[in-house]
């Protein structure tokens, strides 16, 4: 679920220990990013079985963009094939003008992005302008790669979007927008790679 939420009395209902909030100063120079993600429909492959999971190919996906927050999550439904959530923002959302005073959560598979005064930007631009993806490596290598990414570096995740199923009849699908908030509004993304454009100097 994305969303931009400004009530800190909800944010406190949040259990304790599964919220990650980028507190340290984080470094935002590396390059912005002015593209919204990439996402087609056309030549999909076939749904496949993946880790006791059947995966259904609903887009192909290239996201790229600031990396805003990490959290992993080892013990929420679907952990054992997406064990990391990456909350990315592109366009305004990758520009240190904006980042410098935001403070970005993550917790209960969800990302907040707010402000501790007036928002610089408006609800709707926000909304537009980042996403939380549920992140499922496609091998070690790739999930190797997604551990290791930080706030501050500006990065390409491509892939899959796709929903899910399991026997026992859990489901997970994907959100197909990027202007959805609420319930559903998270990405699940079939990553196959990674790559680093930059990162702050010093890293």
């Amino acid at each position: 679920m994305k969303a931009f939420l400004l009530v800190a009395a909800l944010i406190g209902a949040f259990f304790a220990w599964r919220i990650h909030e980028v507190r340290e100063p984080v470094d935002w120079s590396a390059s912005t990013w002015s593209e919204e993600p990439i996402q087609s429909s056309k030549d999909l492959p076939a749904p496949f079985d993946f880790k006791g999971y059947r995966i259904t190919p609903a887009a192909t996906y290239i996201l790229t963009g600031k990396v805003l927050s990490t959290n992993r999550y080892p013990l929420s439904g679907g952990s054992d094939i997406a064990p990391l959530d990456v909350a990315m923002g592109w366009g305004k959302l990758s520009d240190p003008v904006f980042l410098a005073e935001a403070g970005i959560r993550q917790a209960l598979r969800a990302a907040v992005v707010s402000w501790s005064s007036a928002p610089p930007l408006d609800s709707d631009e926000i909304t537009r302008s980042f996403s939380n993806n549920h992140v499922i490596p496609a091998d070690a290598e790739v999930e190797k790669e997604l551990m290791a990414l930080r706030p501050g570096d500006l990065a390409r995740l491509t892939g899959l979007l796709v929903s899910v199923k399991r026997p026992d009849g859990f489901v997970w699908n994907t959100s197909m927008k990027r202007t959805d908030v609420g319930d559903g509004a998270c990405e699940l993304i079939f990553v196959r790679s990674v790559e680093i454009l930059a990162r702050p100097k010093g890293r």
